[in-house]
């Protein structure tokens, strides 16, 4: 397996959707109706995204990259394509702040006081892209308490770095969809990209 860097910037989808897949269980009372639902806490997003069509010079640029994964043995770094950046105010350089055991709900970060994450907002940490499950601001001191949608699936160390333009993280391609052509121009390509777990 090898990584293929981040996405280049020259390839832009015109359709891109991040997806929160949870590893759960639902079992039901085939008799009384009622349901039990156990978490698993390993969360993985799913991309679904579509690239445009394009010139065949530039559609060879979309070829290789998708002859490049060689089916899902090679991967990828992703980030939102829509939101690279928080909508908060929380900029500069923050860090975790505590030690931070797998499955927890919350990530600490130490900020300047009086910064804000609003829900929706992603973060990255540890090879994981964090989605902020409501609006938080840091205290006087400038830690802040951001609610987590996806549980931390591994371990992160006290003043490890976390980035907010462009987080990523490490995705392989699950479709196996190559390009066409038509007229001089290569159809559509709608991929399936699953996070690296």
């Amino acid at each position: 397996m090898a990584s293929l860097g981040t996405w280049p910037t020259t390839i832009e989808p015109v359709s891109f959707r991040l997806v929160m897949q949870t590893n759960q269980v639902v079992n039901a009372d085939p008799f009384g109706g009622s349901e039990q639902v156990l978490d698993r806490l390993n969360d993985r997003w799913m991309v679904y995204m579509t690239l445009q069509q394009a010139h065949q010079d530039d559609a060879a640029e979309i070829e290789a990259l998708v002859a490049n994964f060689r089916g899902q043995v090679n991967t990828i770094d992703l980030w939102h394509f829509v939101r690279s950046t928080p909508r908060g105010t929380i900029s500069g350089s923050p860090t975790v702040s505590g030690a931070h055991t797998a499955g927890a709900a919350t990530l600490a970060i130490q900020t300047s006081a009086g910064a804000t994450v609003k829900k929706g907002d992603l973060v990255g940490v540890g090879g994981l892209l964090l989605m902020s499950s409501g609006d938080a601001t840091a205290d006087g001191t400038g830690l802040l308490s951001m609610p987590l949608v996806n549980r931390l699936r591994t371990a992160l160390s006290n003043g490890a770095a976390i980035t907010l333009t462009k987080p990523t993280a490490t995705f392989r391609l699950l479709s196996t969809s190559g390009l066409g052509y038509s007229g001089g121009l290569s159809e559509e390509v709608t991929m399936t990209l699953g996070e690296v777990i």
